[in-house]
């Protein structure tokens, strides 16, 4: 299972590059589904390291969430002030984040084979 779920981010982010390389709409739209994705992924990894005390990929998660509560944050700001950086943010900063879950799902299935 910790395979597939780190297979399944690296193909996702893959997909999401290609798309953006295509067209830039497309990239957008297609990060949206990504982030879903990696937000349900992200709940089940949570509740797993809560039941079985994975402390390194708790302490990653929990990363993961402050990060998510501060592109939330700035979403809200973004919106209410229009302009250039906002909108860097809003398309930029989701990729950071989806990359550094692929990294927290690495280092899950690195857990699995050590």
């Amino acid at each position: 299972m910790r395979k597939l779920v780190f297979y399944a981010n690296v193909l996702a982010l893959i997909i999401i590059h290609a798309c953006y390389l295509n067209n830039d709409m497309l990239g957008q739209q297609s990060e949206v589904f990504l982030g879903l994705f990696q937000l349900l992924n992200a709940v089940s990894l949570t509740v797993y390291t809560l039941i079985y005390k994975e402390k390194i990929i708790g302490i990653h998660l929990k990363i993961y969430w402050l990060l998510i509560a501060l592109f939330v944050i700035l979403f809200q700001t973004a919106i209410n002030a229009y302009h250039n950086t906002a909108i860097a943010i809003l398309f930029i900063y989701p990729l950071f984040i989806a990359f550094y879950f692929t990294y927290i799902t690495y280092l899950f299935f690195k857990k699995q084979i050590s």
